[in-house]
């Protein structure tokens, strides 16, 4: 199976230079949340602002929230337009270990 939080989505271009994949954690251990936390809330037309490492801002729509079944990466590229940012984080985690899900939001470069 494919895992969206696996290797095929690693490499991606950088934000703004063709469809671009962060993956992050939605909390990091019981007691602390992770940079993703709130990621299921961001819904269509939210910005999204990236900074690059010379500092300079990018900003990003969101057109799409979807959940997608862990071996279900092809979906992000089907749904994603050109210059893309893709967020993604795992979400319902299952008691076996695990997540049910992997929550990826879709924004559009803002000119």
């Amino acid at each position: 199976s494919s895992d969206v939080c696996s290797s095929d989505l690693a490499d991606t271009p950088l934000p703004g230079s063709g469809i671009s994949v962060i993956a992050a954690h939605n909390h990091l251990n019981n007691t602390e949340n992770g940079p993703f936390i709130g990621l299921s809330l961001l819904e269509e037309n939210d910005r999204v602002f990236v900074t690059d490492s010379r500092g300079k801002m990018q900003s990003f729509s969101v057109y799409a929230n979807i959940l997608l079944s862990p071996d279900d990466g092809s979906r992000i590229y089907e749904k994603a337009i050109p210059g893309s940012l893709v967020l993604i984080t795992c979400e319902s985690e299952l008691e076996e270990g695990g997540y049910a899900f992997r929550r990826a939001v879709f924004a559009e470069p803002l000119s």
